[in-house]
């Protein structure tokens, strides 16, 4: 394990990438933890210049990652285990003082962001972004790094946190425009993180103890993130569409279910009459799919197949097989 403190500049300046695994969950900070971070800014931008404090820097806590694989002449990468949450955020930040750069013709201040804490100038597709999120937040996310925020999407969290932080950051511009260099400088030179870097762990076992007091991952969180480790990161949005999307929609017709249920999986592996213990879906699954023989699309294909049995046992009705729809319709009576 290597331990360090760093600034923000320090950890998103380099060029390299921090990839937030299929196992974390969506964005989800508000109002509350925006509100706390401008704070915590506003007191570092208070302290004088002349002030003994001047150089104090405010720690926001650990940023936890794994080195992922990467080739030969390829941008370093880290999987980013725990931290996602700040990291996010600090990109909406940063993302709107260069758009409030631009918008009061600060264009090298504007450009110095972009191209030292949000973007791997000259790279294209995914290596262009410093940070990328989960499938999900991707798209809009992205759009907010590049410049192309979009207010029609104002229920989003990721939306809702870049114009929390571009309407306060406007109001300080409009003050004193020399505000906005002295936020950049107190963003990047005086918050602070411990950088925490593991190599040779299990990512998931790493995540589920450094969470272990908060919501516990759910079995189905981990083999989604499985099977999508398994895909070329690159090549992971086409999955999620071409495969994924389709097997999540037949459980999210479901009133009540919110994607892949823990026990639909269970109730897979035991398909061949043998047992899988209620806690230990997770690591069954991954014993059972690990030789790599089968390609992520045939296993998805292989569930879809099993998810459509599961959802004629619950709704009877859906089954295309009329004498089994009967059967399984007075297996619903009784």
């Amino acid at each position: 394990m290597q331990a360090s403190a760093k600034t923000v500049g320090q950890i998103l300046e380099p060029r390299g990438q921090f990839v937030i695994p299929f196992f974390q969950r969506h964005y989800s900070w508000e109002q509350k933890q925006w509100r706390r971070l401008w704070a915590d800014i506003l007191k570092l931008l208070d302290i004088e210049a002349d002030s003994p404090r001047s150089n104090a820097v405010h720690f926001l806590g650990p940023l936890v990652t794994i080195p992922l694989t990467t080739t030969p002449g390829s941008l370093p990468a880290w999987q980013l285990i725990d931290g996602q949450q700040r990291l996010t955020t600090l990109t909406l930040l940063l993302s709107a003082l260069r758009d409030i750069c631009n918008d009061t013709a600060n264009d090298s201040t504007a450009a110095e962001i972009a191209d030292t804490c949000l973007l791997n100038p000259h790279k294209t597709d995914l290596d262009r972004y410093k940070v990328i999120t989960r499938i999900g937040d991707r798209e809009i996310f992205e759009q907010i790094v590049e410049g192309k925020a979009s207010t029609s999407q104002s229920g989003n969290r990721l939306v809702g946190g870049h114009k929390f932080f571009s309407d306060r950051i406007r109001g300080l511009a409009a003050k004193d425009p020399a505000h906005l260099q002295r936020l950049m400088a107190a963003i990047t030179a005086r918050l602070s993180l411990v950088t925490i870097t593991l190599e040779g762990e299990n990512p998931y076992e790493i995540f589920e103890s450094l969470n272990a007091t908060g919501l516990p991952l759910e079995e189905s969180d981990l083999i989604r993130n499985y099977l999508f480790m398994q895909v070329p990161l690159q090549e992971q949005a086409a999955f999620q569409e071409r495969s994924w999307s389709k097997l999540e929609a037949i459980f999210g017709e479901r009133k009540a279910t919110a994607g892949i249920p823990t026990d639909f999986y269970r109730t897979y592996l035991m398909r061949g009459g043998r047992y899988s213990k209620q806690k230990q879906t997770y690591l069954d699954f991954r014993a059972e799919h690990q030789s790599g023989t089968c390609s992520p699309e045939t296993v998805v294909e292989d569930l879809r197949k099993f998810a459509e049995f599961d959802r004629w046992l619950h709704e009877p009705s859906s089954c295309n097989i009329k004498p089994l729809r009967l059967r399984l319709q007075q297996l619903e009576l009784l």
